[in-house]
């Protein structure tokens, strides 16, 4: 375990208990009692300490890859903290980080917005390595990277692949032909999504298409051409890569020749978000821009989430919220966990449809939860109001049944979504990498 850095955090309090639930149609909505929001919140005029850089043993957990998994399930079997975490170390970062990281041999590795690739050693908080630069192979590593063996892979802005060993040495770049730009936004390319790696293949998307490269030297195996809009980061299960594409299809090829299999197609959603792969169905999740229930705001729309049967691309049930974030479902133990974009996490059994519970969390959700033993961790934003500065983003932790186990305040807003390994949780953002344990 990491030991505990000095100087704590100040003023972080224990989470409110569970007190009701309100039953409407079979659907527990969770409540809380009237303690402000955040419990962790600290109090007014209160000062904080960072806690020091990291110190102590190296993390011997694993997370390879984008959503734990190639199937984007958001789930491991590893515990997460026990009780409610304090911050017991902070490295700091060169560039600016926008991706969670993924952690192999007790190396976490970080893309970084304007061209870093970055190793820390996860026991002493060390930058092992940073690789930067104008050329390609540098431009931008804003997904999340992929450890697959003893090779780091990572997609660029501009849509190249990059695979380097996990010392840092390039092996190769894989750049099909000129980027596709985006012409809403002044001439920035249509970045690539987060790489999974299966089968000896690399699948990345980029603006214009889906492809599928050798992972020992680069070369291009096919391509999924896309007209216009964009993919979804892929998954990869049962000798399928699945993907979501912009204008609301779920598709699944075959992943040794790029072979179309099936298509499902809905008349919800324009913006494409990860796959999530079960045992049998598969499942997307979709925003209709058009449609505003009364759940929705101006800065939010409602969400349809589709699972289809996975040999077959047919519709098994779809699942209507209100306004949800632009980030990815998680699965486990039969259970969809959906992160709304008002503060709301929906938990929907996974084989029918049928909304478990829903729980307002106060604020908003904009990332993907995790799920580590059974808890679901997320990271919740506050909204903003137009009376003074909003209070920090919190990191909370959500039982299966819906009760909140812990919330605690963070040092700094996040950039991206939690990783849980070994009793600790390691939030990324700008030039920094917290771990709380």
């Amino acid at each position: 375990m990491l030991a505990a850095g000095a100087g704590l955090l100040a003023g972080l309090a224990g989470c409110g208990g569970l007190v009701g639930r309100e039953e409407d149609d079979g659907i527990s909505r969770i409540t809380d009692d009237e303690t402000p929001y955040p419990e962790s919140q600290p109090d007014a005029g209160q000062t904080t300490t960072p806690p020091g850089r990291l110190a102590g043993d190296r993390l011997t957990g694993s997370v390879p890859t984008f959503q734990y998994d190639r199937r984007n399930t958001g789930s491991t079997d590893a515990s997460g903290p026990e009780g409610t975490p304090s911050p017991v170390g902070l490295a700091e970062v060169p560039g600016a980080i926008r991706s969670p990281p993924v952690v192999a041999g007790g190396v976490a590795y970080l893309g970084g917005l304007w061209g870093a690739l970055v190793a820390i050693d996860t026991g002493s908080g060390e930058v092992l390595w940073s690789q930067s630069g104008r050329r390609r192979e540098y431009s931008g590593v804003r997904e999340t990277p992929a450890v697959a063996g003893e090779r780091v892979y990572h997609a660029t802005w501009w849509g190249s692949v990059v695979a380097r060993t996990r010392d840092g040495e390039l092996l190769w770049t894989f750049t099909a032909d000129e980027p596709q730009f985006d012409p809403d936004d002044e001439g920035y390319p249509m970045y690539g999504t987060d790489p999974v790696v299966a089968d000896g293949r690399v699948y990345v998307s980029r603006g214009d298409g889906l492809f599928a490269v050798d992972a020992r030297d680069g070369t291009q195996r096919w391509k999924i051409p896309v007209r216009r809009g964009g993919i979804g980061a892929p998954a990869a299960a049962d000798g399928r890569v699945l993907y979501t594409r912009s204008g609301g299809s779920l598709v699944a090829a075959d992943a040794a020749s790029g072979e179309p299999l099936w298509a499902y197609d809905t008349d919800d959603g324009t913006r494409q978000r990860a796959v999530t792969v079960g045992d049998s169905l598969v499942y997307a999740v979709m925003r209709d821009p058009d449609a505003v229930p009364p759940e929705a705001d101006d800065e939010g729309s409602p969400v349809t989430a589709a699972a289809v049967d996975a040999e077959s691309g047919e519709e098994r049930w779809t699942f209507e919220a209100g306004a949800v974030a632009g980030a990815s479902a998680a699965l486990a133990d039969g259970t969809l966990y959906l992160p709304g974009g008002r503060g709301t996490l929906y938990a929907v059994d996974a084989a029918s449809g049928a909304e478990r519970w829903r729980r307002d969390l106060g604020g908003r959700l904009p990332f993907a939860p995790v799920v580590a033993d059974g808890v679901v961790h997320v990271v919740v934003e506050p909204e903003r109001t137009t009376e003074g500065a909003p209070g920090p983003a919190t990191l909370q932790a959500v039982g299966p049944d819906g009760e909140r186990r812990w919330s605690v305040a963070l040092q700094f807003p996040p950039e991206t979504a939690p990783v849980v390994l070994d009793g600790h949780v390691l939030v990324a953002a700008d030039r920094r990498m917290a771990v709380y344990g």
